[in-house]
């Protein structure tokens, strides 16, 4: 085929313009400028490029924004991006929604639209509004693996099953913890952790780099620096949590943490990697008790060790029912 690629995307702007342009795709959006070449120089305008993306805006005297023909630029990171066109007096109003992408529209100095998308992870953040300010709205997501009976640990804690080669990679871990900021904890599994540590089994620490709250009505005295112990009822530190900007939240566990905020109404979603052995008894996913709760398959998909992941959406009714205690 004789095309083989996009060189650059090129947009008009007005004489005189080069400032702006610097400041809005310099440094709001974290392009870098690069050289004219030297036929081209002395008619104005600038170039930017990040990666393998080349913009070109050029001078026009008889300028008109582009209002509907625009660039789409891909980013990693669309919330910080979005608050940082905010905090530079760019406004930044969402398009219409795409499976798997979030986009938004933010114009440059001279009008011109550009478009920010972001292709997005299974459990990514959506975008909303609150009293009509554009937001990034927090799930509450369990991220979490089981037997093929069900549960997530045998009847002492042990996760024993859970140590086989990986030889389908990390089932897409990486890329989900990149989404989250906050992880709440059960006491029980909190202790389990700190046994962990002690053992000196890796990946075990509390990671100081998100915030990690653990539910318990009677807070130990000594306790990590990183970790925040909860007592309050659940509707009313969700809220909180939710309220706050940031990425979305992981839901560890356990059994008796997820069951309470189910039952709560403050679920979202489940991410359950099902492991291809059965362990006869043990810890169920959630604590048990009669209740009906509706789910919406997102996606699934089947690993080549037989590892299988179900990614549902929780269905929520119309008035949330009373927490449990937890």
């Amino acid at each position: 085929m004789p095309i083989v690629g996009l060189d650059h995307v090129q947009l008009a702007m007005p004489p005189g313009g080069e400032d702006l342009a610097r400041r809005f795709y310099v440094g709001v959006l974290g392009l870098e400028e690069i050289p004219k070449p030297e036929p081209l120089a002395g008619r104005g305008g600038a170039w930017f490029r990040r990666g393998a993306v080349e913009l070109h805006l050029g001078v026009e005297a008889d300028f008109r924004p582009a209002r509907k023909a625009h660039p789409a630029l891909r980013v990693d990171g669309l919330p910080a991006l979005i608050a940082h066109c905010v905090d530079a007096g760019h406004p930044v109003e969402r398009a219409v929604p795409l499976a798997g992408r979030e986009r938004v529209h933010v114009a440059d100095p001279f009008g011109n639209r550009i478009e920010l998308i972001e292709w997005s992870n299974a459990g990514a953040a959506t975008l909303g509004t609150i009293k009509g300010t554009l937001v990034w709205m927090r799930k509450i997501i369990v991220y979490i693996a089981t037997s093929a009976d069900g549960y997530i640990a045998r009847p002492d804690g042990n996760v024993d099953w859970l140590n086989r080669p990986q030889t389908a990679g990390d089932y897409g871990m990486r890329s989900f913890y990149r989404s989250i900021d906050t992880i709440l904890w059960g006491r029980k599994t909190y202790e389990l952790a700190l046994s962990f540590q002690k053992q000196g089994i890796p990946g075990a620490e509390f990671d100081p780099k998100v915030n990690n709250y653990v539910f318990s009505r009677h807070p130990p005295q000594t306790r990590p620096a990183v970790v925040e112990f909860v007592a309050e009822p659940i509707p009313s530190f969700v809220k909180r949590l939710r309220a706050a900007q940031g990425k979305n939240i992981w839901m560890m566990g356990g059994a008796g943490l997820i069951a309470s905020f189910l039952d709560a109404g403050e679920v979202d979603e489940f991410i359950i990697h099902m492991i291809p052995i059965f362990i006869g008894a043990g810890i169920p996913l959630i604590e048990p008790q009669h209740r009906s709760v509706p789910l919406t398959l997102q996606s699934s998909r089947r690993y080549s060790d037989g590892v299988v992941r179900l990614h549902y959406a929780v269905v929520k009714p119309r008035s949330k029912r009373t927490a449990r205690t937890h």
